[in-house]
């Protein structure tokens, strides 16, 4: 399995002088720090010691695919308290089903790779739980962004298009379940929190209320403020727009009576009007235009006709 070290400038530097002896080549001058350099120091040291401490626990496999997981500390109770504090634990069985969830995810063959166990672990501190809740869903991120780097690897490594492209699917799969688990911690981090509204700006001709909005026993909106005084909002009577004003009827020369005065009575039918060409259009047409016939009615029956006898030979034949 491919590792990879990482080595402190004194140990670099001491390998640098050994090999310089040896083939006799001039050392580079020691790096004199600025003080913007020391400042990110102390900043970054600052920012560890805010942090709760934690130890390094590491894995012994003892045969059978069985190991131990002890923490590197002479003092097992108060390197096991330190962890549940980093960890955002407060049961030692949860810290100990934690533990045993990495080492099984750790598992190469029947042994547990101690260097990925401590990888798996780091992520999981890296996350800062503050509960059994985020402690799990810390677990979950962490392996999901382990796999995520895995199969990026894998896609890197593809000897063919199939296993590039399963690679692919498995990698965008890994990926969204991990950004999917940032935003379920975010949405549980955010939970409870408190809005505080420093200033509101009322215009003239509004109203704002501040408390918690209820309703009383007969549906009026009522405000409960926090010393518990209830009060109702004044209700403003709903100003109905004014109707466009009807225009008054045009005036006549004539009286009431003269324009009500009808030319006939509506009682008595009217005559028609004689036209000698109307008449004698009318009657021509009557007498050459043939007998009304009575409308069809539709009474919904299908008509059943006999069968020729030639059809039904066929049939018979058939």
């Amino acid at each position: 399995m491919e590792s990879v070290s990482l080595k402190s400038a004194d140990t670099a530097r001491n390998e640098d002088r050994a090999s310089a002896d040896v083939t006799g080549a001039s050392l580079p001058m020691a790096h004199v720090r600025s003080e913007a350099e020391q400042a990110l120091i102390d900043r970054l040291r600052a920012k560890q010691a805010a942090r709760d401490p934690m130890v390094k626990w590491k894995v012994r496999n003892i045969g059978d695919g069985n190991c131990q997981i002890y923490p590197d500390h002479p003092d097992v109770e108060l390197a096991t308290a330190m962890t549940m504090q980093a960890l955002g634990l407060t049961s030692p069985a949860a810290l100990q089903n934690l533990l045993k969830s990495l080492a099984d995810n750790a598992r190469v063959g029947d042994k547990v790779d101690e260097e990925r166990f401590q990888r798996l672990l780091s992520y999981v501190r890296s996350i800062d739980p503050r509960d059994e809740v985020e402690a799990m869903t810390a677990v979950q991120m962490a392996l999901a962004h382990d796999a995520t780097v895995y199969l990026a690897k894998l896609q890197a490594n593809a000897q063919n298009g199939m296993q590039r492209e399963a690679a692919a699917n498995a990698f965008n799969k890994a990926a969204r379940t991990a950004t999917v688990q940032l935003e379920a911690l975010k949405k549980y981090r955010s939970k409870g929190q408190k809005i505080v509204i420093e200033r509101i700006d009322v215009k003239e001709g509004g109203q704002a209320i501040v408390g918690t909005v209820g309703r009383d026993a007969e549906g009026q909106p009522v405000v409960r403020a926090t010393d518990g005084v209830e009060v109702k909002p004044a209700q403003t009577p709903r100003q109905r727009r004014p109707k466009a004003a009807t225009p008054p009827p045009a005036l006549t020369s004539a009286s009431d009576e003269e324009r009500l005065t009808l030319p006939f009575d509506p009682l008595e039918p009217l005559e028609p009007l004689a036209h000698p060409e109307i008449e004698l259009v009318a009657r021509r047409m009557s007498e050459d235009a043939p007998p009304p016939q009575p409308p069809k009615v539709n009474t919904g029956q299908r008509r059943w006709t006999q069968p020729s006898r030639r059809s039904g030979n066929r049939a018979g034949s058939r």
